[in-house]
């Protein structure tokens, strides 16, 4: 009973996840035609029809709990392969079985990337052509004819090109979607929503591996007169180039995100708060030493909070603020850690 209410749940069915979708519907048409099968006494099929609604549902079992996309796609990919070649071989229900291959590229499409899709789609090819090469050498005996496998795959092969196509637009167009949602559209790090979200996976890897990362928050110092003395245009130039000259000081393994306005963040995986103190000092003194056309010298002021068990993402964030606000009235253009003493 869990595990009905579990398929049917707002994540699983109803988000479309393609496990979920392809495993639940695929099982279900297939307990339909075992039941015609073993009505009509054709033992043989509706055995490997059973055979395989029992493997799909201990598959989607192991999804369950291990949320395995790519193992458990790669089972059900080669399974729909070696059942769809049995039913080449044995015919299906009236003879319809040559027609069931050509589900098997939207199918591919469907559960993997563009170029795992097309190495899917060509070993499901290859296995065709082997199955016709068996057959001519009377190894096996399919239950069609050559000509019309050969004519099924010409058709298996449109479609084939029709879905790389349509999977290559999808693609394209979902990558400029997911740039624009989680990019600041002006400096072209992370914006808030994604900064975010990279810090409360932080705080559960952290939590997961035992280990500790820290956040670095800052701010850009009398930002406002500078909007109020040179205009909008002039505020925007410091804040891309701000995030230019700190981009390149950061590791790679670092975030970067604006979370409005002149605040941004740095979450700095697996080192402390100390070790954050040196990095934003070095930033900050680039920062200082950097000219911006007329306006001259920008300053910054940053505040550091560590990650220690029992924190979650807003007591991390209102931490460093605290100290963020600290530096601003100790005189700004200064780093101060939370819950320490700063100069």
């Amino acid at each position: 009973m869990k595990f009905v209410k579990h398929l049917f749940y707002k994540d699983s069915l109803l988000n479309i996840d393609p496990i979920y979708s392809i495993s639940v519907i695929g099982t279900l048409y297939l307990f339909f035609y075992m039941l015609i099968h073993f009505a009509r006494n054709e033992l043989l099929i509706a055995i490997v029809e059973l055979i395989v609604i029992i493997c799909s549902i201990f598959n989607l079992t192991f999804y369950i709990k291990t949320k395995n996309k790519e193992v458990v796609s790669n089972i059900i990919l080669a399974g729909i392969l070696l059942f769809l070649n049995f039913l080449l071989l044995d015919g299906g229900l009236e003879k319809t079985g040559i027609y069931w291959i050509f589900v098997y590229p939207t199918l591919a499409f469907f559960l993997k990337d563009r170029l795992k899709g097309i190495y899917w789609n060509l070993a499901f090819v290859l296995s065709i052509i082997i199955l016709l090469f068996l057959d001519k050498h009377k190894i096996v005996n399919l239950a069609f004819s050559e000509g019309n496998v050969v004519l099924a795959l010409v058709t298996y092969s449109a479609i084939f090109i029709i879905m790389v196509f349509i999977k290559s637009n999808i693609s394209f167009n979902y990558e400029k979607i997911e740039k624009l949602a989680t990019t600041d559209s002006l400096t072209g790090i992370y914006n808030r929503f994604q900064i975010l979200k990279l810090l409360k996976t932080e705080v559960e890897k952290a939590l997961r591996y035992n280990k500790t990362f820290s956040i670095i928050l800052f701010d850009i110092d009398n930002f406002k007169s500078i909007n109020d003395n040179y205009g909008h245009q002039k505020g925007d130039y410091v804040l891309k180039k701000v995030t230019e000259i700190f981009s390149k000081n950061i590791r790679k393994t670092d975030y970067f995100g604006r979370l409005g306005g002149e605040e941004f963040i740095i979450i700095t995986p697996e080192i402390d708060a100390k070790s954050a103190l040196i990095v934003a000092e070095k930033l900050r003194k680039l920062l200082e030493k950097s000219k911006f056309d007329d306006i001259g010298q920008i300053t910054a002021s940053f505040g550091i909070s560590e990650f220690e068990k029992g924190k979650d993402v807003n007591q991390l964030l209102k931490e460093a603020d605290d100290a963020l606000y600290l530096a601003k009235r100790k005189g700004k253009n200064r780093v101060c850690i939370y819950n320490e003493k700063c100069e």
